[in-house]
Protein backbone atom coordinates (compact mmCIF):
# COMPACT_ATOMS: atom_id res chain seq x y z
CA UNK A 1 0.00 0.00 0.00
CA UNK A 2 2.64 2.58 0.82
CA UNK A 3 4.59 1.81 -2.45
CA UNK A 4 1.48 2.31 -4.46
CA UNK A 5 0.96 5.89 -2.40
CA UNK A 6 4.39 6.96 -3.48
CA UNK A 7 3.89 6.32 -7.17
CA UNK A 8 0.25 7.86 -7.25
CA UNK A 9 2.29 10.82 -5.40
CA UNK A 10 5.38 11.04 -7.51
CA UNK A 11 6.94 14.31 -7.25
CA UNK A 12 6.74 14.10 -11.34
CA UNK A 13 2.80 13.83 -11.37
CA UNK A 14 2.07 15.95 -8.59
CA UNK A 15 4.02 18.60 -11.00
CA UNK A 16 2.77 17.21 -13.80
CA UNK A 17 -0.94 17.64 -12.63
CA UNK A 18 -0.55 21.12 -11.44
CA UNK A 19 1.15 21.72 -14.96
CA UNK A 20 -1.81 20.52 -16.62
CA UNK A 21 -4.10 23.03 -14.23
CA UNK A 22 -2.26 25.88 -15.38
CA UNK A 23 -2.50 25.04 -19.12
CA UNK A 24 -6.38 24.36 -18.81
CA UNK A 25 -6.47 27.69 -17.36
CA UNK A 26 -4.36 29.90 -19.73
CA UNK A 27 -6.15 28.02 -22.80
CA UNK A 28 -9.47 29.49 -21.34
CA UNK A 29 -8.20 32.92 -20.52
CA UNK A 30 -6.14 33.34 -24.19
CA UNK A 31 -9.55 31.35 -26.14
CA UNK A 32 -12.14 34.37 -24.26
CA UNK A 33 -9.56 37.05 -25.42
CA UNK A 34 -9.38 36.17 -28.82
CA UNK A 35 -12.62 35.70 -29.08
CA UNK A 36 -13.34 39.40 -27.61
CA UNK A 37 -10.69 40.68 -30.78
CA UNK A 38 -7.78 41.17 -28.51
CA UNK A 39 -5.15 40.29 -30.78
CA UNK A 40 -5.12 43.94 -32.07
CA UNK A 41 -2.33 46.40 -32.00
CA UNK A 42 -2.62 49.05 -29.28
CA UNK A 43 -1.38 52.65 -31.42
CA UNK A 44 1.45 53.93 -30.30
CA UNK A 45 3.12 57.52 -29.94
CA UNK A 46 5.04 59.20 -32.44
CA UNK A 47 6.68 55.69 -34.00
CA UNK A 48 8.98 52.76 -32.84
CA UNK A 49 12.50 54.27 -32.06
CA UNK A 50 15.73 52.24 -33.69
CA UNK A 51 16.36 51.23 -30.22
CA UNK A 52 13.07 49.31 -30.07
CA UNK A 53 13.84 47.83 -32.98
CA UNK A 54 17.26 46.89 -32.51
CA UNK A 55 16.08 45.61 -28.65
CA UNK A 56 13.18 43.62 -30.27
CA UNK A 57 15.44 41.83 -32.83
CA UNK A 58 18.00 41.13 -30.41
CA UNK A 59 15.31 39.28 -28.10
CA UNK A 60 14.21 37.57 -31.31
CA UNK A 61 17.73 36.28 -32.20
CA UNK A 62 18.19 35.07 -28.35
CA UNK A 63 14.80 33.33 -28.57
CA UNK A 64 15.69 31.07 -31.66
CA UNK A 65 19.16 30.42 -30.22
CA UNK A 66 18.36 29.50 -26.92
CA UNK A 67 15.95 27.32 -28.26
CA UNK A 68 17.76 25.48 -30.70
CA UNK A 69 20.50 24.71 -27.89
CA UNK A 70 18.58 23.96 -25.43
CA UNK A 71 16.43 21.67 -28.11
CA UNK A 72 19.68 19.76 -29.66
CA UNK A 73 21.18 19.04 -26.22
CA UNK A 74 17.71 17.60 -25.68
CA UNK A 75 17.53 15.04 -28.78
CA UNK A 76 21.55 14.87 -28.03
CA UNK A 77 20.32 13.28 -24.55
CA UNK A 78 17.49 11.40 -25.90
CA UNK A 79 15.53 13.29 -22.67
CA UNK A 80 13.76 16.36 -21.71
CA UNK A 81 16.36 18.10 -19.95
CA UNK A 82 15.77 20.16 -16.60
CA UNK A 83 16.71 23.46 -18.51
CA UNK A 84 14.20 22.36 -21.23
CA UNK A 85 11.67 21.71 -19.17
CA UNK A 86 12.58 24.92 -16.82
CA UNK A 87 12.45 27.08 -20.44
CA UNK A 88 9.27 25.06 -21.31
CA UNK A 89 7.61 26.19 -18.55
CA UNK A 90 8.74 30.14 -18.73
CA UNK A 91 7.29 29.83 -22.27
CA UNK A 92 4.01 28.28 -20.48
CA UNK A 93 3.48 31.63 -17.91
CA UNK A 94 3.58 33.87 -20.63
CA UNK A 95 -0.23 34.99 -19.63
CA UNK A 96 0.56 35.53 -15.93
CA UNK A 97 2.50 38.46 -17.55
CA UNK A 98 -0.81 40.45 -17.24
CA UNK A 99 -0.67 39.94 -14.00
CA UNK A 100 1.85 42.58 -12.92
CA UNK A 101 -1.13 45.46 -13.33
CA UNK A 102 -3.64 43.19 -11.47
CA UNK A 103 -4.33 45.56 -9.39
CA UNK A 104 -3.66 49.39 -10.30
CA UNK A 105 -0.26 49.91 -12.92
CA UNK A 106 2.94 48.82 -11.24
CA UNK A 107 4.69 48.09 -14.75
CA UNK A 108 4.13 50.08 -17.80
CA UNK A 109 5.66 48.55 -21.02
CA UNK A 110 6.63 50.53 -24.37
CA UNK A 111 3.66 50.97 -26.57
CA UNK A 112 5.97 52.05 -29.41
CA UNK A 113 7.27 47.76 -29.99
CA UNK A 114 5.03 45.33 -31.44
CA UNK A 115 1.85 44.66 -29.24
CA UNK A 116 -1.05 43.06 -28.61
CA UNK A 117 -3.99 44.73 -26.26
CA UNK A 118 -3.95 42.75 -22.33
CA UNK A 119 -5.63 39.87 -22.34
CA UNK A 120 -5.51 41.17 -18.21
CA UNK A 121 -9.89 41.71 -18.52
CA UNK A 122 -10.35 38.28 -18.96
CA UNK A 123 -8.62 36.57 -15.61
CA UNK A 124 -10.91 36.48 -12.46
CA UNK A 125 -10.34 39.32 -10.74
CA UNK A 126 -8.47 41.58 -12.31
CA UNK A 127 -8.85 45.32 -12.16
CA UNK A 128 -5.84 46.66 -13.42
CA UNK A 129 -6.25 50.29 -14.10
CA UNK A 130 -7.59 51.55 -18.34
CA UNK A 131 -7.67 48.11 -19.54
CA UNK A 132 -8.18 49.42 -23.33
CA UNK A 133 -4.59 51.12 -23.04
CA UNK A 134 -2.61 48.42 -21.46
CA UNK A 135 -0.36 46.49 -23.64
CA UNK A 136 1.27 42.79 -23.96
CA UNK A 137 4.38 42.95 -25.73
CA UNK A 138 5.55 39.97 -28.77
CA UNK A 139 8.90 40.19 -28.95
CA UNK A 140 10.52 42.37 -25.84
CA UNK A 141 9.80 41.72 -22.11
CA UNK A 142 6.29 40.44 -20.91
CA UNK A 143 6.58 38.43 -24.77
CA UNK A 144 9.07 35.68 -26.15
CA UNK A 145 11.17 37.16 -23.75
CA UNK A 146 9.79 35.51 -20.70
CA UNK A 147 11.38 32.74 -21.78
CA UNK A 148 14.50 34.28 -21.83
CA UNK A 149 14.63 34.40 -17.82
CA UNK A 150 16.08 30.75 -18.24
CA UNK A 151 19.36 33.03 -18.64
CA UNK A 152 18.91 34.67 -15.44
CA UNK A 153 18.82 31.10 -13.78
CA UNK A 154 21.96 30.43 -15.51
CA UNK A 155 24.02 33.39 -14.67
CA UNK A 156 22.92 33.14 -10.69
CA UNK A 157 23.64 29.66 -10.91
CA UNK A 158 27.34 30.45 -12.38
CA UNK A 159 27.46 32.92 -9.24
CA UNK A 160 26.26 30.36 -6.68
CA UNK A 161 28.57 27.92 -8.28
CA UNK A 162 31.76 30.22 -7.76
CA UNK A 163 30.49 32.36 -4.58
CA UNK A 164 28.98 29.07 -2.28
CA UNK A 165 31.03 25.97 -0.74
CA UNK A 166 29.25 21.85 -0.64
CA UNK A 167 29.78 22.02 2.77
CA UNK A 168 27.61 25.24 3.33
CA UNK A 169 24.43 24.50 5.47
CA UNK A 170 21.15 25.11 3.50
CA UNK A 171 20.35 28.80 4.82
CA UNK A 172 23.99 30.14 4.66
CA UNK A 173 23.91 28.55 0.65
CA UNK A 174 20.42 29.76 -0.01
CA UNK A 175 21.20 33.23 1.16
CA UNK A 176 24.41 33.85 -0.73
CA UNK A 177 22.20 32.80 -3.72
CA UNK A 178 19.88 35.07 -3.35
CA UNK A 179 22.13 37.53 -2.67
CA UNK A 180 23.74 37.15 -5.85
CA UNK A 181 21.26 37.11 -7.53
CA UNK A 182 19.62 40.04 -6.62
CA UNK A 183 22.54 42.01 -7.61
CA UNK A 184 22.41 40.29 -10.99
CA UNK A 185 18.65 41.04 -11.48
CA UNK A 186 19.31 44.65 -10.38
CA UNK A 187 22.09 45.21 -13.71
CA UNK A 188 20.11 43.57 -15.57
CA UNK A 189 16.65 45.44 -15.19
CA UNK A 190 18.44 48.37 -14.91
CA UNK A 191 19.48 47.71 -18.89
CA UNK A 192 16.00 47.38 -20.22
CA UNK A 193 14.84 49.71 -18.44
CA UNK A 194 17.66 52.34 -19.67
CA UNK A 195 16.75 51.05 -23.13
CA UNK A 196 13.16 51.98 -22.78
CA UNK A 197 11.64 48.71 -22.59
CA UNK A 198 9.71 49.03 -19.50
CA UNK A 199 9.29 50.79 -16.63
CA UNK A 200 8.06 50.36 -13.30
CA UNK A 201 5.27 52.92 -12.72
CA UNK A 202 4.15 52.48 -8.33
CA UNK A 203 7.55 52.83 -6.46
CA UNK A 204 7.01 50.52 -3.36
CA UNK A 205 8.78 53.65 -0.42
CA UNK A 206 11.52 53.37 0.83
CA UNK A 207 12.62 50.08 -1.43
CA UNK A 208 12.93 51.66 -4.71
CA UNK A 209 15.98 53.47 -6.01
CA UNK A 210 15.93 56.38 -7.48
CA UNK A 211 12.09 56.73 -6.04
CA UNK A 212 10.24 59.22 -8.03
CA UNK A 213 12.15 58.74 -11.33
CA UNK A 214 11.02 56.99 -14.68
CA UNK A 215 13.94 54.99 -14.25
CA UNK A 216 13.65 53.85 -10.83
CA UNK A 217 13.93 50.01 -10.07
CA UNK A 218 11.78 48.14 -7.45
CA UNK A 219 14.18 46.53 -5.16
CA UNK A 220 11.20 44.66 -2.83
CA UNK A 221 10.13 43.20 -6.88
CA UNK A 222 13.50 42.37 -7.79
CA UNK A 223 13.90 40.41 -4.04
CA UNK A 224 10.67 38.53 -5.34
CA UNK A 225 11.52 37.51 -8.50
CA UNK A 226 15.06 36.14 -7.32
CA UNK A 227 12.93 34.31 -4.51
CA UNK A 228 10.06 32.43 -6.42
CA UNK A 229 11.53 32.75 -10.40
CA UNK A 230 15.18 32.11 -10.34
CA UNK A 231 16.61 30.24 -7.12
CA UNK A 232 14.00 27.54 -6.92
CA UNK A 233 15.59 26.27 -10.18
CA UNK A 234 19.09 27.42 -9.54
CA UNK A 235 18.49 24.91 -6.62
CA UNK A 236 16.59 22.03 -7.87
CA UNK A 237 20.40 22.43 -10.61
CA UNK A 238 22.55 22.82 -7.61
CA UNK A 239 21.04 20.07 -5.57
CA UNK A 240 21.13 17.75 -8.32
CA UNK A 241 24.41 18.25 -9.55
CA UNK A 242 25.81 18.08 -6.48
CA UNK A 243 24.46 14.65 -5.34
CA UNK A 244 24.34 13.32 -8.84
CA UNK A 245 20.59 12.63 -8.17
CA UNK A 246 17.54 13.07 -10.83
CA UNK A 247 16.22 16.73 -10.14
CA UNK A 248 13.46 16.55 -7.41
CA UNK A 249 10.47 17.87 -9.52
CA UNK A 250 11.87 14.80 -12.15
CA UNK A 251 11.48 12.05 -9.54
CA UNK A 252 8.95 9.41 -8.68
CA UNK A 253 9.33 7.71 -12.62
CA UNK A 254 11.52 4.51 -12.81
CA UNK A 255 12.41 5.48 -16.62
CA UNK A 256 11.74 9.48 -18.43
CA UNK A 257 8.76 10.36 -19.84
CA UNK A 258 8.86 13.22 -22.36
CA UNK A 259 5.33 14.28 -21.18
CA UNK A 260 5.74 14.21 -17.39
CA UNK A 261 8.73 16.26 -17.54
CA UNK A 262 7.63 18.64 -19.77
CA UNK A 263 4.06 19.20 -17.61
CA UNK A 264 6.48 19.17 -14.49
CA UNK A 265 8.34 22.61 -15.63
CA UNK A 266 5.48 24.12 -16.18
CA UNK A 267 3.67 22.84 -13.33
CA UNK A 268 6.85 24.11 -11.20
CA UNK A 269 7.00 27.66 -12.96
CA UNK A 270 4.39 29.23 -13.12
CA UNK A 271 3.47 27.96 -9.66
CA UNK A 272 6.38 29.96 -8.34
CA UNK A 273 5.68 33.33 -11.12
CA UNK A 274 1.89 32.92 -9.60
CA UNK A 275 3.58 32.99 -6.17
CA UNK A 276 5.85 36.32 -7.64
CA UNK A 277 2.43 37.82 -9.13
CA UNK A 278 0.89 37.43 -5.56
CA UNK A 279 3.58 39.38 -4.19
CA UNK A 280 3.62 42.02 -7.00
CA UNK A 281 -0.29 42.61 -6.60
CA UNK A 282 0.64 43.79 -2.64
CA UNK A 283 3.55 45.79 -3.58
CA UNK A 284 0.74 47.66 -6.31
CA UNK A 285 -1.20 48.66 -3.03
CA UNK A 286 1.35 49.93 -1.41
CA UNK A 287 3.15 51.79 -4.29
CA UNK A 288 2.91 55.36 -4.65
CA UNK A 289 1.88 57.47 -8.28
CA UNK A 290 3.68 57.26 -11.87
CA UNK A 291 6.80 59.15 -12.08
CA UNK A 292 5.79 62.60 -13.66
CA UNK A 293 8.76 62.27 -15.94
CA UNK A 294 8.21 59.65 -17.39
CA UNK A 295 8.82 59.44 -21.46
CA UNK A 296 5.35 58.90 -23.67
CA UNK A 297 6.38 55.84 -25.05
CA UNK A 298 6.43 54.11 -21.68
CA UNK A 299 3.16 55.98 -20.24
CA UNK A 300 0.01 54.24 -20.03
Amino acid sequence: MVQVTNRVLAPIKVWAVIGTAFLVFQAWVFGRWLLAGGARPVPGTEGTSVLAVVMQAFFAACFVVVSVVLVRRALAQRLVTLDLAVYVGFLACVWQDALFNFHGFFVSYNRDVLNVTSWGPFIPGWHGDHPGLQVETVLAPGGLAIPLLIIWVWVQTWLTDRLTRPHWPAVRLWSVSVLAGVAMNIVLEYVLIATHMYAYTAPTPYLTLFEGHWYQISLAHNLLIVLFVSTPSVMVHYYARRTGSTPVIFQGMPEPSTGLRLLAGVGFINLGMLALMAGTAVLSYLGGPVPSDLPADLRP
